[in-house]
């Protein structure tokens, strides 16, 4: 998730890779969590324990 956070967003492209790095990390996180819903405000709360900086909180969620 860090090296995820630290990618570049100074192109559209960019954006969309680090957005794609992000879901990705924040999913293989949550694998070992599958049988707890884990929901927006979760994933949020869980970001601001670990100290990391703000982000989509949708992203890497099942829709």
């Amino acid at each position: 998730m860090i090296n995820a956070l630290a990618m570049p967003t100074e192109t559209p492209q960019q954006v969309a890779l680090r957005e794609r790095a992000i879901a990705d990390a924040r999913t293989a996180a949550l694998t070992a969590a599958r049988s707890r819903p884990v929901s927006e405000d979760i994933a949020t709360r869980v970001d601001r324990l670990l100290g990391l900086p703000a982000v989509d909180p949708t992203l890497g969620l099942p829709r």
